[in-house]
C-alpha cells in the first residue's frame, strides 16, 4: 500500500509534467513502462520456473494459470476467480505476489487516458477532488465487500477495491507534482489553506500512525 501511494504520486506527476510540456504521449509513456518492467519480469519468470525443477513437485503443478496471469497482467483477477488465498500459507502459491504488479500495470494502461480528461478541469482543486473521490470509492468498496471472519483475499486482490493507494498518491500529484517549482506557501492562493508548518505536523502524525499500524496490526485484523 505504501508503494501504491508512491507510485500513484510519481506516475501522475510525470503525466502532469507531460501535459504541461505539450501533451501526454501515450505510446511513449507505455513504452517506458514496458521497457522498465518486462525484461525483469520475464527474467524472473524464466529463472523461477527453471528453479522449481529442484523443489517438490506440488509447487510446479498447474503453473499455466499463474504464468498466463503474469504475462497478461491479470494475476489478481485470475487469483480471485480461482479462489486463491493470499493469507493462508499451507500451500505456497508460486507467483501469487504478482497480484500487485497486475494492479500497477492496469493502472498504467487506464490512468493516462483518465488523466487526459481530468487535466481539462481548470481548477487544481477539482482535479484533486476527482482523485480523492476515486480513493474514497475504492476504500469504501473494500470495507463494504469485506466480510469479517472470512478470507479477505478477494477484496485484497481486486483492482477496484485496492486502487485507493494509487489514487491518494495521484491526488497529491495534482495538488503539487514532484516537478513543481511552486513553494508550499503558494498553496493558500490555490485553494489549499495549509502552511509548511501545518504540512509538517500532518506528516508527523501520519508517519506515527503508519508506524503503529506496521507494528501492531495483524494481516487478519478486520480494522
Amino acid at each position: 500500500d505504501i508503494f501504491f501511494v508512491i507510485s500513484g504520486y510519481l506516475i501522475t506527476s510525470g503525466l502532469v509534467r507531460d501535459h504541461a510540456g505539450g501533451g501526454i504521449r501515450l505510446i511513449r509513456f507505455w513504452g517506458r513502462r514496458f521497457r522498465r518492467l518486462l525484461p525483469a519480469l520475464w527474467l524472473m519468470l524464466i529463472t523461477v520456473t527453471a528453479a522449481l525443477a529442484v523443489f517438490p513437485r506440488d509447487l510446479s503443478t498447474a503453473l499455466g494459470r499463474p504464468l498466463l496471469g503474469a504475462f497478461t497482467y491479470t494475476s489478481n483477477w485470475l487469483s480471485i476467480l480461482a479462489n486463491d488465498s493470499y493469507f493462508t500459507h499451507d500451500t505456497p502459491l508460486v507467483f501469487v505476489h504478482l497480484w500487485s504488479l497486475a494492479i500497477e500495470e492496469q493502472f498504467y494502461l487506464i490512468w493516462p487516458l483518465l488523466v487526459m480528461l481530468i487535466v481539462r478541469l481548470s481548477r487544481r482543486g477539482l482535479r484533486v477532488g476527482v482523485a480523492l473521490a476515486a480513493a474514497a470509492a475504492s476504500a469504501g468498496l473494500m470495507a463494504l465487500l469485506y466480510v469479517p471472519g472470512h478470507d479477505p483475499s478477494a477484496v485484497y486482490f481486486g483492482t477496484h477495491t485496492h486502487v485507493f493507494g494509487l489514487m491518494l498518491g495521484a491526488s497529491l500529484a495534482f495538488a503539487r507534482p514532484l516537478y513543481s517549482q511552486r513553494p508550499v506557501t503558494t498553496w493558500r492562493r490555490d485553494g489549499f489553506p495549509i502552511s509548511a508548518v501545518g504540512l509538517n505536523a500532518i506528516t508527523t502524525v501520519i508517519f506515527a500512525a503508519l508506524d503503529a499500524s506496521l507494528w501492531f496490526m495483524d494481516d487478519q485484523s478486520p480494522f
